[in-house]
């Protein structure tokens, strides 16, 4: 990374770019971005593992690993002794704080070689990232020039899918999730409960409250064009 951040700042300062350019930069090579999830040792030792909190809703194995396609088997999985452990947790954690910690430095390199370039206040600087290895044609993006302009914005719903095993949908402050293979639904306040620790799809008082979240899922599903057939195990949700 940081041959590229000197050639970029020799670019910006030497003034030889007169015309409007557009810079692409990739800061993080995938197998850094994820597993080893590797950065420079004084980066990994500003964040001590006994200062690492264990997550809120941490589980040593979660109860549908299996049916939800994220068993002891997946690659994921095997990065971390399983059932998991509060230090390998810890970790984890480390690692991830680290090199996005490493990633924000480089970053500030660029902004700073830009300010000395005089160039800053003409260049509009976006920040994004993929997702790996997921497919294009399932992910959707929409405009931030709204929120830009001081507007309110954002979806009214989200919609969530993993393979044949996972489904989700977001709307006004509550989540349902759908494990077909499980034959389970869960359905969370994410006002109230962010972490998810609280499954509130076994009271009576909120089965309208399901009922409405699997409609909007519905329709969703019929937008996205996603083939899953549900009904058969949620058909008491309709």
């Amino acid at each position: 990374m940081k041959p590229i951040l000197s050639h970029t700042n020799s670019l910006l300062l030497c003034g030889c770019h007169q015309k409007a350019q557009c810079h692409l930069y990739h800061l993080g090579r995938p197998e850094l971005r994820d597993d080893p999830r590797q950065s420079p040792k004084g980066y990994v030792d500003r964040y001590p593992l006994d200062r690492i909190k264990i997550p809120e809703n941490f589980l040593p194995k979660y109860p549908q690993r299996e049916e939800i396609g994220a068993g002891k088997g997946l690659r994921d999985e095997k990065l971390a002794p399983f059932p998991r452990d509060e230090h390998a947790v810890k970790v984890n954690r480390q690692e991830y704080y680290a090199i996005i910690t490493h990633m924000d430095a480089q970053i500030g390199r660029i902004l700073d070689a830009l300010e000395k370039s005089g160039k800053a206040d003409n260049t509009w600087i976006f920040f994004t990232s993929d997702l790996a290895d997921a497919n294009r044609e399932g992910i959707e993006f929409q405009s931030v020039l709204p929120l830009l302009a001081g507007e309110k914005g954002g979806l009214d719903a989200v919609y969530a899918a993993y393979m044949d095993t996972q489904r989700a949908v977001i709307h006004d402050g509550w989540k349902l999730i759908l494990y077909p293979q499980a034959k389970i639904a869960k359905l969370f306040n994410l006002t109230e409960d962010p972490q998810e620790t609280k499954d509130l799809a076994a009271d009576p008082a909120l089965a309208g409250r399901k009922k409405t979240l699997f409609a909007q899922f519905l329709k969703l599903q019929k937008r996205y064009n996603d083939k899953l057939v549900l009904d058969e195990f949620f058909s008491e949700l309709k």
